[in-house]
C-alpha cells in the first residue's frame, strides 16, 4: 500500500488486491478485538461501528490493484486501530501468544506510516 494523496476529506491510496486483503484481516481482527479484549482498541478512540464502515469501505474496493478511496474519518478511525496494534498489540504478548492477535504486523506498521504521512505531514 502506498499513500497518494488526501483531497476534499478523501484519502487515496494506491493498494494491490493482496494489500486489500491484508487491511481487511487487519480491520476483522480489529473486530475481534472488541469481544476478546486482547488489546482493548477501543481506548485508542474508535468503535466496532467503525470498524464495520472500513470493512464495508475496504470489501467494496477489493477487485482490482487499484487506487482505494476511504474517508479522511475512516482512515482516521482506521489510524488509531493501527495506533493500539503498535503500542499494545506486538509489544506486551509473549511470542508464544503472538498467533492469537490474528493481526498482520505488516499491515499494521505500513497502516501506521501512512496516518502519519496523511496527516502530519
Amino acid at each position: 500500500m502506498e499513500f497518494k494523496k488526501k483531497k476534499d476529506n478523501i484519502v487515496y491510496l494506491y493498494a494491490s488486491v493482496v494489500d486489500k486483503e491484508a487491511l481487511l484481516a487487519f480491520i476483522e481482527a480489529s473486530i475481534r478485538d472488541f469481544d476478546t479484549y486482547a488489546i482493548n482498541i477501543s481506548n485508542f478512540g474508535t468503535s466496532l461501528d467503525n470498524l464495520e464502515q472500513m470493512h464495508h469501505v475496504v470489501s467494496g474496493q477489493l477487485k482490482d490493484d487499484c487506487f482505494m478511496k476511504i474517508s479522511e474519518y475512516l482512515f482516521g478511525q482506521m489510524g488509531c486501530a493501527a495506533k493500539a496494534w503498535k503500542r499494545y498489540g506486538f509489544e506486551y504478548v509473549f511470542p508464544e501468544n503472538h498467533y492469537k492477535l490474528e493481526a498482520d504486523k505488516d499491515t499494521v506498521y505500513a497502516l501506521s506510516e501512512m496516518f502519519d504521512a496523511c496527516f502530519y505531514s
